[in-house]
């Protein structure tokens, strides 16, 4: 079941990798941090596209996540040339102008202050470097994560953090705000592209299953519910995923923003 989620999760999120890896256009040789790196995805996809010559520190800061990642790696005979490590991105165990490249697909704005990690990563980067990174874009654009949230609130769940607020999911989803952010970390933003994604579910139940019966908050509040309840999520779920209704079950969008920034030559 975890294979086959990782790989449902690397087929959703291929066009907005694919965005960041040709972006980054990384060469042999070059040292590549990928952050908050969860199953350590992109930063393969860069092994797989750049090959072996390339230096990959993935990342996260949690210890259980980077044994998902080193997992990964090793089942996709990708462990070669690879230093998992746990770092915090507000706070990098990294020594300054070190790396070449950073890169951070959905991580950004799930951090409780940004703002520090776009610093720090500006200080690990060579002049010269680049980071490439995305974070969910305009909510309304992100029905696939609102869905769930409109049933479980229609039932009385109350979210730990507000969406917009810090470390929510669309606490960077203002592009103006997102570029002023990225500057002050001492990067030029060369590009930000709305970059759509389409997450396909096979069923009401599939839906449920894996954006809401899932470990964390809002798992433990549907589980918690009775039956009777448990089915009205269900119908409602039902009622708001049908204008996404596909062949094959339901196809409901989704955006992000996606950045390059670089450090400037001159920088010292």
């Amino acid at each position: 079941m975890r294979e086959a989620k990782g790989e449902w999760i690397r087929n959703v999120a291929s066009p907005v990798t694919d965005w960041l890896i040709d972006a980054l256009a990384v060469q042999p040789g070059e040292t590549v941090v990928e952050l908050a790196a969860g199953a350590g995805d992109a930063g393969l996809a860069i092994i797989e596209r750049a090959g072996p010559g390339v230096r990959l520190i993935s990342s996260d800061v949690s210890p259980a996540t980077i044994d998902v990642a080193r997992r990964n790696a090793i089942e996709r005979g990708l462990d070669s040339n690879i230093q998992f490590q746990v770092l915090d991105a507000e706070h990098l165990d990294i020594a300054s102008a070190s790396v070449d490249v950073v890169i951070c697909r959905w991580g950004y704005m799930l951090m409780d202050d940004p703002a520090a990690a776009f610093r720090e990563t500006g200080r690990v980067l060579r002049a010269g470097g680049r980071l490439a990174f995305s974070v969910w874009g305009d909510r309304a654009r992100n029905r696939w994560t609102t869905i769930d949230a409109e049933v479980c609130g229609h039932l009385g769940y109350v979210p730990p953090r507000e969406a917009t607020g810090p470390g929510g999911m669309f606490s960077l989803a203002n592009p103006r705000r997102l570029r002023r952010m990225v500057h002050e970390s001492g990067l030029v933003v060369r590009r930000i592209e709305s970059v759509p994604v389409s997450w396909p579910y096979a069923s009401v139940e599939d839906y449920i299953a894996i954006e809401i019966d899932r470990p964390g908050p809002r798992g433990d509040f549907f589980r918690g519910l009775p039956d009777q309840e448990q089915e009205r999520a269900t119908r409602l779920a039902a009622e708001l995923l049908e204008p996404f209704r596909s062949d094959s079950g339901y196809l409901v969008p989704g955006e992000t923003l996606n950045v390059l920034a670089v450090i400037a030559q001159d920088r010292r």
